[in-house]
């Protein structure tokens, strides 16, 4: 059994998406980054797993993670750690507690699709222990195991920054973890990168 993760912060507005602003407004923020998590739970919804979780940050106390849950039977978990490398880590090898694979991604990508989702899986049937899907802005925007990951794997990484992937990579090689790549993706986190989505997301 497999168990797809989907990491999201609470859409509160002035709390997401803050590197949009002054490009929109913190509602207009909070607004695409709902809109951006709908379109995950979409593809999601669709991977064919039947173990999904949604993990928010802080919280799942909001009107709209209520609205999401209902609508695509998720299982809600609340993010735990210090920082985004420690609540990721928890939250995989918790999962993998009870799953043969775990598959983690953020909800800030609509580029997404069900082919992606299960090229991980399928390269975790092979000689490996992990797949990452990168981001085109030096991140990552999927991340996937099949046995516990150490905690070193992401401590101490500069979230946020062009160097993520680098430094992930790295830390994989010095833990001789296996991994392979997927092709990249863009994330929506710059007021750059909106017009890739303006044919589809009008503010």
């Amino acid at each position: 059994m497999n168990c797809l993760q989907i990491f999201s912060k609470t859409p509160v507005p002035g709390q997401v998406k803050t590197r949009l602003q002054p490009t929109l407004s913190p509602q207009e923020c909070a607004q695409l980054h709902k809109w951006l998590l709908l379109q995950t739970l979409q593809v999601a919804s669709k991977s064919g797993q039947d173990n999904i979780q949604l993990w928010c940050y802080p919280t799942t106390q909001h009107d709209f993670i209520t609205e999401m849950q209902q609508r695509f039977q998720l299982e809600l978990r609340v993010q735990q750690g210090f920082d985004l490398g420690e609540r990721m880590l928890n939250a995989l090898n918790q999962g993998l507690k009870d799953n043969d694979a775990v598959i983690l991604i953020g909800s800030d990508c609509p580029f997404f699709t069900t082919d992606y989702i299960n090229e991980a899986l399928l390269l975790l049937e092979s000689d490996l222990d992990m797949a990452i899907g990168p981001a085109k802005d030096g991140g990552f925007v999927l991340v996937a195991a099949n046995k516990p990951m150490p905690k070193e794997l992401f401590e101490g990484i500069a979230w946020g920054k062009k160097s993520v992937l680098e430094e992930t990579l790295k830390r994989a090689k010095d833990n001789k973890i296996r991994y392979e790549m997927l092709q990249p993706l863009q994330d929506i986190d710059r007021p750059e990168d909106l017009e890739l989505i303006n044919q589809r997301y009008i503010v």
